[in-house]
């Protein structure tokens, strides 16, 4: 700022002595002169003005001589000005010269304290360069006793950039274009580059003369107007304009548009069946809808970690109800599609999947059911994760879980696959906390080949279909013995090579029948093809369920399928029936299976004579078994002596009734406790009969 000193220097001591100081004290503070602004960016044929400035510390200046140098290639200099922070009528003289410029300034009234702007340069950009330079040359500047105030000079530098951008290319909108609400979007390429702006120009009109509305300068390459344009033909126009102000010359271009907010028609036979590691999707893409562009599939899995327990875990998340929920997994105008990602980001769940129809002028069409789908990305049964359902990883760990339930040490929740939600083998496992016929059923579906049902593979001989398809019962030949084991065979019937597994219970009762075991038929033993088998005692009743392992199989023919042991405990008729049969096809679906026939027998033979039998085995180790016939019914008394005819232990003492009786001796006395080697004699006694035979005990 300027400061005007009215009263001259007074010669006194004590002036003189605060003078001095006041020099001394400015001496020492850093007092810079400098060319402002010190950078700054021009175009050619740009005129700015280049101040020198002196700071704040610069005080009691009287005169000034400045020599600034400058490149006459890209600078001309046309004159000199006072800065606007001296007095008007200080002196200030200048001469140009080709590479310099030289300035005295003079204060006639006062003297100059900074800050301020003393003299402006007027400079006009001349030429293209990177940089160029206004440097100072000479700087004296002198105190009011005329001696030199020391100080520092900073120069400045200029950019001159005397290149236009390119003329911008232009994108969208393109003719013919759709949008749903009047207000297409404006694209180009970017041209002006950094720190540069754009003119947008559009109209009804191809001369812009007149209806043109300009946009304010734009920052970016894109634009949307904030109302609404009228569904017309439209002429718009762009041109850059870089940092230092040079411009491009406008680019033109026309385009037509049309108002579209009806949503495009829905995609049709939206399907989604599981993979190993992937979703495959398929679909149908509407036809006959011009504004039709693609389709955009979204996915939301059951929850996050729902595998393998799903609705015991969690509540399903459910469908993307719209375009924008869920994860966007597809986008185009394909009819076919395999979602897959790695384990990581796509782990094993079920994944819920909904497709929408978008068309040019960005409207969706909704979702109903039938643009909905689900599916798990593994298979069915495949707990490796090998992309197999095979092998001792997957049958192996089946076998030990089958019929176990949650809370039993071999539960596996991997294998609670069944039911599905639609029964079919590549459903959703509904996952009712129990490993039984359910999951077997689907697990022998996709068992080594997951694929459809193809043809009945030769396992039964029987072939010709006279009624219904079912099972019956078949009675052993020749009547049954009290005490003695029968089988009673299992057969398929009318089989037209559609059966893949089977499920049967067979109640019986334990007072008549004692249950020894169930087993496979012959056929089934010797067939080529692999079958899971599982007979066991469930209570007061035979569970039996087999099926034929592979996705494209099925059992072929009719004939014997399992055969039930049992041991008659009671003389009295006998009478077999099936309190369940479950058949399932090669896709799970439920076969009207019938009980075709009710097992029955009325003539339970009696033996006609006492027989003792000799013991098996014999020699014997640990136990052997003794068998008996009686003719009637009465106490039977069978004892156990040694070699010097003492008695070891009682093993009958009790009424028994007519039949075929077998007991088994553990090789203990009467006390528990193990006999040791030798030679023993049992001893039956009833009614009037009597029989002694020997045994051999070997350790």
């Amino acid at each position: 700022m300027n400061s005007r000193v009215l009263i001259r220097l007074c010669l006194s001591c004590c002036v003189m002595v605060v003078i001095l100081g006041t020099c001394l004290l400015s001496s020492a503070l850093a007092q810079e002169v400098s060319l402002i602004p010190s950078s700054q960016l021009d175009k050619c044929n740009d005129v700015d003005t280049l101040w020198i400035y002196c700071d704040e510390n610069i005080k009691n200046m009287e005169a000034a001589d400045f020599k600034i140098s400058y490149d006459s290639v890209y600078l001309i200099p046309s004159s000199v000005i006072k800065g606007p922070d001296i007095g008007s009528n200080d002196f200030l003289q200048s001469r140009i010269y080709h590479d310099s410029i030289l300035i005295n300034l003079a204060v006639l009234v006062g003297h100059f304290d900074g800050a301020g702007k003393v003299a402006g340069i007027i400079l006009t950009a001349y030429k293209e360069v990177a940089s160029t330079s206004l440097s100072f040359g000479r700087s004296v500047l002198r105190d009011t006793l005329n001696n030199n105030i020391p100080h520092t000079t900073s120069n400045a530098i200029i950019e001159i950039d005397c290149t236009p951008p390119n003329i911008p290319v232009l994108s969208t909108p393109t003719d013919n274009s759709f949008t749903n609400n009047n207000k297409p979007t404006f694209n180009w390429s970017s041209t002006a580059g950094p720190g540069g702006s754009y003119t947008l120009q559009y109209s009804t009109t191809s001369n812009f003369s007149s209806g043109v509305t300009t946009v304010p300068d734009l920052a970016t390459e894109i634009y949307t107007p904030g109302t609404g344009l009228a569904d017309s033909v439209w002429y718009w126009h762009v041109k850059a304009k870089d940092k230092a102000g040079n411009e491009s010359a406008y680019q033109t271009t026309r385009f037509s548009f049309t108002v579209d907010i009806q949503a495009p028609s829905m995609p049709t036979g939206f399907a989604v069946l599981p993979g190993h590691q992937k979703c495959k999707l398929s679909w149908t893409n509407p036809t006959g809808d011009p504004s039709f562009a693609g389709v955009e599939i979204r996915r939301n899995p059951w929850c996050v970690s729902a595998y393998p327990e799903y609705d015991d875990f969690c509540s399903a998340v459910g469908y993307p109800a719209t375009h924008t929920e869920g994860n966007l997994v597809y986008q185009g105008s394909g009819a076919s599609f395999k979602d897959s990602s790695s384990t990581l980001t796509m782990p094993r769940n079920v994944y819920y999947y909904a497709i929408f129809s978008y068309d040019s002028a960005g409207n969706y069409s909704t979702a109903t059911t039938a643009q909905q789908g689900r599916a798990t990305n593994y298979w069915l049964g495949d707990v490796s994760g090998d992309g197999e359902v095979y092998g001792l990883e997957d049958l192996g760990v089946l076998s030990n879980a089958y019929w176990t339930s949650v809370g039993d040490p071999q539960y596996n929740a991997e294998f609670d696959i069944g039911p599905t939600s639609n029964m079919s083998p590549k459903g959703i496992p509904t996952t009712d906390n129990v490993i039984n016929f359910e999951d077997l059923a689907i697990f022998a579906i996709n068992f080594a080949k997951v694929g459809p049902n193809q043809k009945a593979v030769p396992i039964l001989a029987g072939q010709a279909i006279t009624g219904p398809l079912g099972l019956s019962l078949v009675m052993p030949e020749g009547g049954l013995q009290v005490g003695r084991e029968f089988k009673v065979k299992v057969v398929l019937s009318n089989n037209p090579g559609t059966v893949k597994a089977i499920h049967f219970v067979l109640p019986y009762d334990p007072a008549q029948l004692e249950f020894i075991g169930a087993d496979q038929s012959a056929e089934l033993k010797g067939a080529s093809y692999p079958f899971f088998f599982d007979g066991r005692e469930r209570g007061q009743q035979v569970d039996v369920s087999l099926a034929l392992l592979g996705g494209n199989t099925a059992i072929g023919g009719s004939g014997q399928i399992a055969s039930i042991s049992f041991r008659l405990l009671q003389s009295k008729d006998l009478s077999l029936g099936f309190s369940q049969i479950d058949l399932r096809d090669g896709e799970n679906n439920k076969l009207s299976g019938q009980q075709l026939d009710v097992a029955y027998e009325s003539a339970v033979q009696v033996p006609k004579a006492y027989v003792l039998s000799q013991n098996y085995p014999n020699p014997y180790n640990l136990q052997t078994q003794i068998a008996y016939q009686l003719p009637q019914a009465g106490m039977v008394l069978l004892k156990i002596y040694n070699i010097r005819g003492q008695l070891v232990r009682t093993l009958v003492n009790e009424y028994k009734p007519a039949g075929y009786h077998t007991i088994t001796w553990d090789g203990k006395n009467g006390d528990g406790t193990a006999v040791s080697s030798g030679i023993y004699f049992y001893r039956l006694s009833s009614q009037d009969f009597s029989a002694t035979r020997k045994m051999v005990m070997l350790k």
